[in-house]
């Protein structure tokens, strides 16, 4: 009998035919369609949608106006219409003295008509300090200007009208009627039981010095 001769697996040739192999495997075509596909499925599913991009800015723009807008609205408070009715009453009480000396330091001046007398001096209204001056006269009840800065405080709401050309802001508290106006930076009040138009007039005679 014939004996057969043991063969021992060659390490090149195994090394050899893996290669042959991996090489036949790297040209053949693969399809990554599907893969592709559902990579993009998942990939849109996380995406935000378009809608959210423009809403996140547009949000953070009205947090940040709404923020301004109180920031605004509290460091200048509007003056309501009682408080400077309790300064008309209060500065033409009988007996209520003023520094004349201190008119000519006033920021607000007033052209007087013959008979008018008048008295400066600064009130805090509601924690505000705002300039006033009383025009006294014998033949009708007195008017008391006010005049501040509407970067301080803001005068009461009430309706508009026109009074001989101007914008005028009616209010009202008790049997005291007040004409505001706004001129450039400030605001002029006139006060009294006069009417309305009368009022307006003595806004026509007050001005800023």
């Amino acid at each position: 009998m014939q004996e057969i001769p043991d063969r021992k697996p060659d390490g090149n040739g195994v090394q050899q035919a893996v290669s042959r192999r991996l090489a036949r495997l790297a040209t053949m075509p693969v399809d990554t369609s599907r893969l592709d596909a559902e990579l993009r499925r998942r990939i849109n599913r996380r995406r935000p949608r378009k809608w959210l991009w423009f809403a996140t800015p547009l949000a953070g723009v009205a947090a940040a106006l709404a923020v301004m807008v109180l920031l605004l609205s509290s460091g200048t408070p509007r003056l309501s219409a009682a408080d400077l009715a309790g300064v008309y009453s209060h500065l033409t009480a009988a007996g209520q003295q003023f520094n004349e000396a201190g008119a000519m330091t006033m920021p607000m001046n007033c052209r007087l008509m013959p008979g008018e007398t008048a008295g400066c001096c600064r009130q805090l209204v509601d924690h505000r300090s705002v300039a006033c001056m009383v025009i006294k006269t014998h033949l009708s009840q007195p008017v008391v200007m006010v005049m501040c800065n509407v970067k301080n405080a803001g005068m009461p709401s009430g309706r508009v009208v026109t009074i001989a050309g101007h914008a005028e802001v009616l209010s009202r508290s008790g049997d005291i009627n007040m004409v505001m106006r706004r001129v450039n930076k400030h605001w002029f009040c006139a006060m009294g039981r006069q009417k309305p138009s009368v009022l307006a007039g003595f806004l026509d005679r007050t001005a800023r010095r």
